[in-house]
C-alpha cells in the first residue's frame, strides 16, 4: 500500500474507485446518446449490480456484524420505523381519494435521495481534509463549495423541469417568463459563485500559508462537475425514455447519473473498511460473527450483494414503475405493498447510513479509516 496518509487507501484506489464512479456518471449519457436502445438495459444493469449491491454493503457492516448488533441494537430496532413512512403515505392517499400524497411524497422521497448523496460527498472531503491536517478555513471553503455547489443545479433541476413543476402543481412558475428567467438564473449564478468563492478562498488561505489537501480540493471540484453536467445540461433533455409515464420512467438517465459515482465510491470505502475490520482470524469470527465469513474476499462479498439486489430488483419490478429489460412498458398498477417496501428499503438506508458513518464519533471507523479527529 502507498504510504500517503492523504489518501484514503491509495492514490491508485481513490483515483479508481473514489473518483472513478464520477467517470462512471458522465459515460452514462454518452451510450445512450450512441445506443438509445440500450437505456433499459443498463437501467436494470445499474439497480441490480449498483445500487442494490450499495444497500448491501451497509447491511454488511451492520445488521451481520455481531459487535454491532450488539454495541449499536438501538439503532438498529429502532431505525426500522422508517418503513412506516410510505405506509402513512398509502393510508392518506386512501382517505383522500387521491394520488396527491403519493406524488408529493416521491417529490420528498428524490430529495432525501440527493440530500443522502451530497452528505457522502462532504464525508469524503471531511476524511480527506483530517488527513492533510488542513485548517479550518480551507475545510469551510471546500464545505460550503460542495454545498452551494451541489445544491444549487439541484434546485435548478427542480424548479425549471416541466414534469416537477407539473408534480409539484407548480406550472404557473413556468408559463411567466420574467419568474422564469430569475429561477434559471439564480441556481446558476449560485453556481459560478461557489466557484469563485472556492478559487478565492484557497488561494488567500495558502498566502497565509494554510494547507490545503489536495485530493480534496480535486474531489470537490470534481463533484461540482458531475452534478452541473447532470442538472444543467442532462436533465433538461429528459424524459429519454420514449413513453415515459412514471417518475422513474421520467428521469432514468439522471438517476442513472446521478447514483453510479455514489454507488462506486460507496463499495470502494466500505470494502476497504470491512476488509480491514473483517480479519480472518478465529478471535474476528468470534467477536463479528457471519460478517466475517461474508467478506472474506470481494468474490464473496460481491456475490452476497448480488443475491441481495435480486430481491431489491424484484421488489422494484413488481412497483410496476419501471420497464420490462426489453424495453416493454408495463401496465401501471399502484401495488401498495410493493410501493411501500422498495421506499422502506430506501429509506432505512439512508438513514441508517447517515447514523453508521460519523467518523468523529465512531471510533472503529478512526481506527480502520486511519483518520484523527483533533480538529475540524
Amino acid at each position: 500500500m502507498e504510504k500517503s496518509s492523504q489518501w484514503i487507501v491509495n492514490k491508485r484506489y481513490d483515483a479508481a474507485f473514489i473518483f472513478g464512479g464520477a467517470g462512471a456518471s458522465l459515460l452514462v449519457p454518452l451510450l445512450v446518446a450512441w445506443r438509445p436502445e440500450w437505456l433499459v438495459a443498463m437501467f436494470w444493469t445499474w439497480l441490480l449490480l449498483f445500487d442494490g449491491t450499495h444497500l448491501w454493503a451497509s447491511y454488511s457492516r451492520t445488521y451481520i456484524d455481531k459487535d454491532f448488533r450488539r454495541s449499536d441494537k438501538k439503532l438498529l430496532a429502532w431505525s426500522l420505523l422508517v418503513f412506516l413512512a410510505p405506509v402513512f403515505v398509502v393510508g392518506l392517499m386512501w382517505l383522500m381519494g387521491s394520488r396527491r400524497p403519493v406524488e408529493l411524497f416521491l417529490i420528498f422521497a428524490l430529495s432525501w435521495a440527493y440530500y443522502h448523496i451530497f452528505r457522502q460527498h462532504y464525508g469524503y472531503v471531511s476524511i480527506y481534509d483530517r488527513k492533510a491536517n488542513t485548517s479550518r478555513r480551507a475545510h469551510n471553503v471546500n464545505k460550503w463549495t460542495l454545498y452551494v455547489g451541489l445544491l444549487a443545479p439541484y434546485f435548478y433541476f427542480l424548479l425549471n423541469h416541466p414534469v416537477n413543476l407539473k408534480t409539484a402543481n407548480l406550472e404557473y412558475l413556468g408559463e411567466s417568463p420574467g419568474l422564469g428567467r430569475l429561477l434559471a438564473a439564480v441556481p446558476i449564478l449560485a453556481s459560478v459563485g461557489a466557484v469563485l468563492y472556492f478559487a478565492i478562498g484557497h488561494l488567500l488561505n495558502r498566502k497565509e500559508r494554510g494547507r490545503v489537501s489536495a485530493p480534496s480540493a480535486c474531489f470537490v471540484l470534481t463533484c461540482l462537475f458531475v452534478y452541473s453536467m447532470i442538472f444543467y445540461v442532462i436533465a433538461p433533455w429528459e424524459p429519454v425514455f420514449p413513453g415515459a409515464r412514471s417518475p422513474v420512467q421520467n428521469f432514468m438517465v439522471v438517476a442513472m447519473m446521478m447514483s453510479l459515482f455514489h454507488n462506486v465510491q460507496y463499495h470502494a470505502i466500505v470494502w476497504h473498511y470491512n476488509r480491514r475490520k473483517y480479519t480472518q482470524d478465529a478471535d474476528s469470527r468470534g467477536k463479528f460473527g457471519l460478517a466475517v465469513l461474508l467478506n472474506r474476499s470481494f468474490l464473496v462479498y460481491l456475490l452476497t450483494g448480488v443475491v441481495f439486489a435480486s430481491l431489491y430488483g424484484a421488489i422494484a419490478w413488481f412497483t410496476t414503475d419501471y420497464p420490462s429489460p426489453t424495453g416493454r412498458v408495463m401496465e401501471q398498477v399502484f401495488v401498495p405493498a410493493a410501493f411501500c417496501l422498495w421506499w422502506g428499503l430506501l429509506f432505512h438506508h439512508y438513514y441508517l447510513d447517515q447514523k453508521i458513518w460519523r467518523v468523529s464519533r465512531k471510533d472503529d471507523l478512526q481506527k480502520h479509516l486511519r483518520v484523527k479527529v483533533e480538529h475540524l
